[in-house]
């Protein structure tokens, strides 16, 4: 149980895949929900900084929510940090962001 009154949601890791002899750079986002739920999204590397792949992985959660929480809100982003190692963005309900 949450001892703060800060809105929570989940958080979507958005790393850098560096090109390959056969593949370009693109952006990885992941969500892993479970030991046996992922939600991931693959998208080639543009000037974003990995946002349109967090907005591809959102989209496969808010079709899958259901399984997630009960109800038709869908899931938006509400704000963005980065580290080092990947950029991460969390999603909230949207009356929550508001």
């Amino acid at each position: 149980m949450a001892h703060h009154n800060l809105p929570t949601g989940f958080l979507i890791k958005v790393r850098y895949l560096g090109a390959t002899d056969h593949k370009c750079s693109r952006w990885c986002a992941t969500y892993k929900r479970s030991p046996e739920q992922t939600f991931r999204a693959v998208l080639p590397c543009d000037d974003d900084s990995g946002y349109s792949a967090a907005i591809a992985c959102l989209a496969k959660i808010n079709a899958d929510r259901a399984d997630i929480v009960p109800g038709d809100r869908e899931f938006v982003l509400s704000c963005a940090a980065h580290d080092d190692n990947a950029y991460y963005f969390v999603a909230i309900y949207p009356e929550v962001a508001e």
